[in-house]
């Protein structure tokens, strides 16, 4: 019997397709060294067509509108924001670091781990032991990418309100990590305008 060595970048890579395809109706996705197959879950051939990148360059403003939605969407959901574990600051980041890198979180935990993350970074004022923490933790290919994302997070809900990330459907880490700084002013530009229609319509109804 032959062997197949695999390599971590290798599952990675597995790991990405799998939460792909679970956000669509693809049930399988047949890979040879020739060819790339998609079938659904009655066994039937899937026709793919590619798509524009949904947060980049020219085609960034094709989801936008979608973001914007997400931002609009007015009330508090019935769900409740995760819990950090650990004792302590340090206990804490290890907890965010690990779980951000190494687990499979959905889109929604996912940017709630980036959120929390930056809150703790925002305890120590974003200085130079709050960025060496970080650096600490996360692989040097993946520092720069994690430091944007959750910058951009926290700015953004900290605007809109924390609350409105758990009723998100569209916006993800990946579409704030390539976004284009344009794109993003343009959001916390809704962010702010969809926050005071909120209050305006909570103290109007209540």
């Amino acid at each position: 019997m032959e062997s197949f060595q695999v390599t971590t970048p290798f599952l990675r890579i597995i790991n990405q397709l799998q939460r792909y395809i679970r956000e669509s109706h693809v049930a399988t996705l047949h890979i040879t060294n020739a060819t790339i197959e998609f079938f659904n879950a009655q066994g039937d051939r899937v026709e793919v067509n590619f798509a524009p990148d949904p947060a980049k360059g020219s085609s960034e403003g094709s989801r936008m509108p979608l973001f914007h939605e997400d931002l609009q969407r007015i009330g508090y959901p019935a769900m409740e924001l995760e819990k950090v574990e650990g004792e302590d600051w340090k206990q804490q980041m290890d907890y965010l670091c690990i779980r951000i890198q190494l687990c499979h979180l959905n889109r929604v935990m996912l940017l709630q781990h980036y959120y929390f993350l930056e809150e703790r970074l925002a305890m120590y004022d974003w200085n130079a032991y709050a960025k060496h923490e970080i650096i600490d933790r996360f692989a040097t290919n993946k520092f720069k990418s994690a430091w944007r994302i959750t910058h951009w997070v926290f700015f953004l809900h900290q605007t809109r309100g924390v609350h409105n990330l758990l009723i998100s459907h569209y916006l993800s880490a990946n579409a704030l990590l390539v976004m284009t700084k344009e794109g993003f002013t343009s959001l916390l530009e809704e962010a702010q305008r969809s926050r005071e229609k909120e209050v305006e319509f909570l103290i109007t109804n209540n």
